[in-house]
């Protein structure tokens, strides 16, 4: 009698991970018994999904040949070299979700400072394609601080705090690890520079001081103590002779200053470890002030009637710059108008400069004409004036035949071309031009 081989058993069929997701490899494992007592097989695999067959034909089924909510199975036939057995099925097992994973959180900044708003740029995947959000824990020196995608140093850090992000990936349905930045350390802010201004902003050769004033501090986001740093020029080159008003070397004292000079003021901002950008003023020296005509007052007063036009002529000697007008009155009484017209024929001409609408006051006025400052060459002018009252100038007891006037609505602006005039008999009064 011949005993025959007996054919392999498989008994059983192992799939796992039994609960596999799409970033698994599947794998498909026997258990066999032999009749006979062998004990070394050859296998060969075949793999359904869904039922269906596909070419996969190794122990393993890799990531890539499978998706989420796909059901899998593998079959297994074992031949001892002589025999094959029958195919044996394993369980199904279906692809679940696969988590999402980051590779990198970056802050947007390594260095912030106080009141800037941190970000995270963050570099993820996720197996099945799903889309990808975050959830954020942030951290200040260890404590937590926030938990939106940023997080705002104006009231969450401040200088020399450490600061970091832990990111949380979700697909909707499955959390993956949280991953953390880098710690980044708030850097010292850079003070915000002043506001200065020049005063006064018209000075006088020999007469006014120049400071230069700081209008609007220096502010600083870290709260850090400021302290300012003051140098000057003079027409271009470094200027050192400063005294101190408030700040020190913030003022040009008026002995070092002459008609036509420049000077300009350069103000910083430190908190001892960053200065701030500079801010800047100048001003031009004017050269000192005189007046052309009657501005010694008199020691008795006229009147003039109201919307009357009354004229005074006034020569200038030498080119000047005009920018007030000057008056003496003895008594308030209404207000004026003030205005300087060229001469035409022994006459006003064309309207050169005026002042705004004053109220007069007793004593002397020196009203500023409304375009700030007018050049005045050389030659002949008329001072002219017009109340909404009767008036009492100041005048002298002596009379002169040189004046002019006309009838003129005081409602009304002074007329580009002056209107036509009569001659007129007054005492010599005070009216005068403020000019340098």
């Amino acid at each position: 009698m011949t005993i025959t081989n007996s054919a392999p058993v498989v008994s059983a069929v192992s799939l796992t991970p039994t609960s596999p997701t799409s970033a698994d490899t599947l794998t498909c494992t026997p258990t066999t018994t032999d009749a006979d007592g062998t004990t070394s097989f050859t296998y060969t695999y075949a793999w359904t999904i869904g039922g269906s067959a596909i070419s996969a034909s190794s122990s393993t089924l890799g990531p890539s040949l499978h998706s989420k909510g796909d059901v899998v199975r593998c079959s297994v036939v074992a031949s001892d070299g002589s025999a094959s057995s029958s195919s044996t099925a394993s369980s199904s097992v279906t692809i679940g979700n696969s988590a999402p994973s980051i590779s990198t959180v970056t802050l947007s900044s390594s260095s912030p400072k106080t009141n800037d708003t941190l970000s995270a740029a963050i570099t993820s995947s996720d197996t099945d394609g799903d889309t990808v959000s975050y959830t954020y824990a942030w951290f200040v020196n260890g404590s937590a601080a926030g938990t939106s995608s940023t997080l705002n140093g104006t009231t969450a850090f401040s200088k020399g705090q450490s600061v970091y992000v832990r990111v949380t990936p979700t697909d909707g349905t499955t959390s993956g690890s949280a991953v953390s930045s880098s710690t980044a350390t708030v850097a010292n802010s850079t003070p915000n520079a002043p506001g200065v201004e020049m005063d006064p902003e018209a000075p006088e050769a020999g007469v006014d001081d120049i400071w230069c004033a700081v209008t609007t501090p220096a502010s600083d986001d870290d709260g850090d103590t400021l302290s300012y740093t003051i140098t000057w020029t003079k027409n271009g080159s470094s200027f050192t002779g400063t005294t101190t008003t408030v700040y020190t070397n913030d003022t040009v004292p008026y002995t070092a200053t002459s008609a036509s000079d420049t000077f300009a003021c350069r103000v910083t901002a430190s908190d001892g470890s960053a200065t701030s950008a500079a801010a800047t003023d100048s001003v031009s020296v004017l050269g000192a002030s005189y007046t052309i005509g009657n501005a010694t007052a008199f020691t008795t007063y006229q009147s003039f009637g109201a919307n009357t036009l009354v004229a005074m002529p006034v020569t200038v000697s030498s080119s000047a710059t005009l920018y007030s007008i000057g008056t003496i009155h003895s008594f308030p009484s209404g207000d004026m108008k003030l205005a300087v017209y060229t001469n035409s024929g022994s006459a006003p001409g064309t309207l050169v400069a005026q002042t705004a609408a004053t109220t007069i006051s007793a004593g002397t006025q020196e009203v500023p004409i409304t375009a700030g400052s007018v050049s005045l060459p050389a030659g002949s002018y008329w001072i002219a004036a017009i109340y909404t009252a009767t008036s009492y100038p100041t005048t002298h007891t002596s009379t002169t035949t040189g004046w002019r006037y006309a009838t003129y609505s005081y409602s009304s602006a002074y007329p580009t071309t002056a209107p036509s005039t009569l001659s007129a008999t007054v005492k010599i009064a005070n009216y005068y031009l403020v000019v340098r």
